[in-house]
């Protein structure tokens, strides 16, 4: 059964539709929204956003704080409708009602609205704990199209990522994930670019978004700083990164990636100024350049009884990989002193065999023969053979190919086929 007071709005609504209506009309209308009873004002003010005169907006405001929830709701649905900038201020006091729905329409009508004023109070809610109300945020902020409300939108839902709260971190970076699907990846640059044109501040707000590791966005900032056609800006810039603050991680990975002999020199200096876990990663940054500039310092790590053991086991790697003979004999007298660190020793036999120099061979085959040392040593000890190729290795290799430890068999029988293969 059709209530009488929605059949009378009915009514009403089509004979205006069909006929229009005048200022007295509109005046009958307004009237209603003081009707005592809550079901006429919500649908009236239903009527006057559907009618979309402006003139009924200063009548519906108030209405934003009825005692009924039903009614705001319908109110700020209404002066959603209405598009009219007179309404701004009042839906954004809104945006703190009590009511989930009557503070989702408020969202909605600020959108539809477009007034640049409800950007910042929007912004909060992008990471509210009602995923209504950030859904809606998340679309009304999407429909500004100016450049500063896309950048306060994308370095919101940035500084969410970073929350240590765990709920707000996996909403946030959900929505970063959204943005990039619907935007594209230069969304997120164009949010990072400095608006006053300065490059440098550019470049440094690419190198903080890599290093805060987000899930869907420290790769495209990766991909622009490798890009970007200004190299001496993205080193200097990296270098004043590194160099204030405690832990720049993937800034000092990034230059072992850029291949460039200029990122050399900084690495070297994060060796003489950082804790022992950013010395790792910089030791490994330096051993993917390959630059010999850095032997001496690796070196040095490498002979620091005080240093850790992971980082000297690290610099013994890194100067496997650089390959350069000057490192030989400090590799040699790591391996064969049987009082040093056995992960040391292990990361020597390692670098070792990627120097391939045949001078290590006999030191190698008495470390994989003897029972008695580390069995993860032996194993390194097994694989350099391999990789060095000197047939002298072959028989005692073959003396272990059934050798009890399945680790230990698999790394002599793939130094065998090695050797074997070389030597064809």
């Amino acid at each position: 059964m059709i209530r009488p007071v929605m059949l009378f709005t009915a009514i009403i609504f089509l004979l205006n539709i069909a006929t229009g209506f005048s200022s007295d009309d509109l005046q009958s209308i307004i009237a209603r929204l003081k009707n005592d009873n809550p079901k006429i004002r919500r649908e009236t003010t239903d009527q006057l956003g559907d009618i979309g005169d402006k003139e009924a907006v200063k009548y519906l405001i108030p209405l934003l704080k009825d005692e009924n929830e039903y009614v705001r709701q319908a109110t700020a649905r209404a002066l959603g409708k209405l598009k009219d900038k007179e309404a701004v201020g009042s839906l954004i006091n809104t945006l703190n009602d009590p009511d989930i729905n009557v503070r989702a329409f408020s969202v909605w009508a600020l959108g539809e609205i477009n007034d640049s004023r409800a950007v910042e109070p929007m912004l909060s809610l992008l990471i509210d704990k009602e995923e209504k109300i950030r859904d809606r945020s998340f679309e009304s902020l999407r429909k500004f199209e100016d450049p500063t409300a896309k950048r306060l939108m994308v370095n919101t839902l940035i500084e969410g990522s970073k929350n240590y709260n765990l709920d707000t971190h996996m909403q946030a970076e959900g929505m970063l994930g959204k943005l990039i699907s619907i935007g594209g990846n230069d969304i997120i640059l164009k949010a990072l670019e400095d608006p006053q044109g300065d490059n440098a501040e550019t470049v440094d707000n690419y190198i903080k978004l890599m290093e805060a590791n987000i899930f869907h966005v420290s790769d495209i900032t990766r991909k622009a700083l490798k890009d970007y056609n200004d190299r001496n800006l993205v080193i200097s810039e990296l270098s004043v990164f590194i160099s204030g603050n405690e832990s720049p991680y993937a800034s000092i990975r990034f230059l072992g990636e850029l291949n460039d002999p200029r990122g050399v020199p900084i690495l070297i200096g994060t060796l003489k100024n950082k804790g022992s876990s950013v010395k790792t990663v910089a030791i490994d940054a330096i051993g993917n350049l390959g630059d010999k500039e850095a032997v001496m310092v690796l070196l040095d790590v490498l002979a620091d009884p005080k240093e850790y053991t992971g980082t000297r086991d690290h610099a013994a790697r890194a100067l496997g990989n650089i390959g350069d003979d000057n490192a030989l004999d400090s590799l040699l007298n790591i391996l064969k002193n049987k009082t040093e660190n056995k992960e040391v020793r292990t990361g020597s036999a390692v670098a070792l065999g990627s120097i391939r120099d045949k001078r290590a061979v006999e030191s190698l085959i008495d470390i994989f023969k003897n029972d008695k040392e580390d069995v993860l040593l032996r194993i390194a000890a097994a694989s350099a053979l391999g990789d060095i190729g000197d047939e002298r290795a072959v028989k005692p290799l073959g003396e272990k190919i059934e050798d009890p430890s399945g680790y230990l068999k698999q790394a002599v029988q793939n130094a065998i086929r090695k050797l074997t293969k070389g030597n064809k």
